[in-house]
C-alpha cells in the first residue's frame, strides 16, 4: 500500500527503493529492493505496481516455456494477452481498486518500448569497484555517455554515487589490453604463473595417481599369475574359480579410481600469430571508437575473448578513477583448455596510462 500511495504522490522506483532499503524493510527475494522489483515489466505485468493480487485477481498463462537448442536451457516467451486467464478474488484485494487502477495508468503513459541499439564493448563486463555489482548507463551529456554503479542507481545502496565518462573507460581498456599485448615479457610471466600454479595445485595429487597406478599393476600380475597358473595346471578349477573374479572386480576398482585422479596438466605455451591477430584488431576497435563509427558484433567479440571483468575503482573528487582489467589469455595457448583461466592485470588510471602490473592467477 505504501509503495503505491509513493508512487501515485510522484516518487519514481528508484527512490522508493531506496528509502526502504534505508529503512532496512526486507525485500521479497535478495539482499536489496531495486527499482526493478517494484515497477516490473509492463509487458509481463510483473512487478509490485502490477501484481493482479494486490488488486484481488489471480491471473495464470501469462508466459509459457520453450527449450533452447543451443543450451538445453528451458527459458520462458510472455503468451497474447488474449490467451491470458483471469478470476476474480477480491478476498486477496490489499490496495483499492481506485488507487491501483490510478498507478496502472500512470505505468501505462510512462511506459515506452525502448529502442536496443548496438552493445558497448564493455557491456555485462563492467564492475563497481566499491560493492562488486554491475555497473549501467546513467545519461548522456552531449556526446559523453555516463555510467554508474546499478546497485547505487536502482537501489540507493552503495556509497560509489559518481558518474563516470564510459568512452574514456573503453579507450583506457583498449589502450591497456594492446601495450600489455605488445609486452612479451609480461605474456611470458602471465603464463609462467599459470604453469607454475597447475603444477603446484597437482603436487598432492600427482602422488596419490602413482600410488593408484601402482596398485594396478600389482593387481593386474596376481590375475595373470593366477590365471597363467591355472592353464598350466599349478592352480586347481576351484581355487582359479575364487579368485579370478575377485582379481578381476578389484581391477576394475582401481581402474575407475585411477581414472578419477587428475593426469599432470599440459605445460601451455603463447601463440604468436594469434597475440598479433589480437593487437590488430585492438587497434581496429580504438579506430572505431575515435571515429564514432559503428561497431560491429566481431568487435565486441574480440574484447569477450580477453576480457572476463572490468572494475571501476571509486577516486577522490575531482581525480580519474582505476579501472581493473581481469583478462582471459586462453585463446593464445596451443593446448586446448577445458576453462578459460584468468588473469589478474594492473591496475590503470582512465586517461593517464598504466601503473607497474601486478599479475597474479
Amino acid at each position: 500500500m505504501r509503495i503505491f500511495e509513493a508512487f501515485t504522490a510522484g516518487n519514481n522506483p528508484r527512490d522508493i527503493a531506496g528509502h526502504l532499503n534505508a529503512e532496512n524493510v526486507p525485500p521479497p527475494r535478495g539482499r536489496y529492493w531495486q527499482a526493478s522489483t517494484i515497477y516490473g515489466n509492463p509487458k509481463r505485468a510483473y512487478g509490485i505496481l502490477q501484481n493482479a493480487i494486490y488488486d484481488g485477481r489471480i491471473v495464470w498463462n501469462r508466459v509459457h516455456m520453450v527449450k533452447d537448442p543451443d543450451t538445453g536451457k528451458r527459458i520462458s516467451r510472455t503468451n497474447p494477452k488474449s490467451e491470458w486467464q483471469e478470476v476474480e478474488a477480491p478476498h486477496l484485494r490489499i490496495v483499492p481498486a481506485e488507487l491501483f487502477a490510478a498507478v496502472n495508468g500512470r505505468q501505462r503513459r510512462e511506459h515506452v518500448a525502448p529502442h536496443r541499439k548496438n552493445g558497448r564493448i564493455l557491456s555485462g563486463l563492467l564492475r563497481c569497484g566499491a560493492c562488486g555489482s554491475g555497473m549501467s548507463i546513467k545519461d548522456k551529456m552531449g556526446k559523453i555517455t555516463r555510467i554508474m554503479c546499478t546497485r547505487a542507481k536502482e537501489a540507493k545502496s552503495c556509497e560509489n554515487i559518481r558518474p563516470y565518462a564510459l568512452d574514456d573507460i573503453e579507450a583506457t581498456v583498449l589502450s591497456g589490453l594492446r601495450s600489455r599485448l605488445k609486452d612479451p615479457k609480461l605474456l611470458d610471466h602471465y603464463v609462467a604463473c599459470y604453469n607454475d600454479e597447475h603444477r603446484s595445485l597437482y603436487a598432492g595429487q600427482g602422488a596419490e595417481r602413482e600410488k593408484a597406478r601402482q596398485r594396478l599393476a600389482a593387481a593386474e600380475r596376481e590375475h595373470d599369475r593366477v590365471l597363467n597358473g591355472y592353464i598350466k595346471g599349478i592352480i586347481s578349477e576351484q581355487e582359479a574359480e575364487q579368485r579370478l573374479p575377485l582379481l578381476k572386480a578389484e581391477k576394475a576398482d582401481l581402474e575407475r579410481a585411477l581414472s578419477a585422479t587428475p593426469e599432470p596438466p599440459k605445460v601451455v605455451t603463447l601463440k604468436p600469430a594469434l597475440v598479433s591477430r589480437y593487437i590488430r584488431e585492438l587497434e581496429e576497435l580504438e579506430r572505431v571508437l575515435a571515429a564514432g563509427d559503428e561497431l560491429s558484433e566481431h568487435g565486441r567479440n574480440t574484447v569477450r575473448n580477453l576480457v572476463s571483468t572490468v572494475t571501476v575503482h571509486p577516486a577522490a573528487s575531482g581525480e580519474k578513477p582505476t579501472i581493473q582489467i581481469d583478462s582471459y589469455l586462453s585463446n593464445m595457448v596451443d593446448e586446448a583448455l577445458s576453462q578459460r583461466f584468468a588473469v589478474r592485470g594492473g591496475r590503470m588510471v582512465a586517461g593517464e596510462g598504466l601503473e607497474p602490473p601486478t599479475p597474479g592467477l
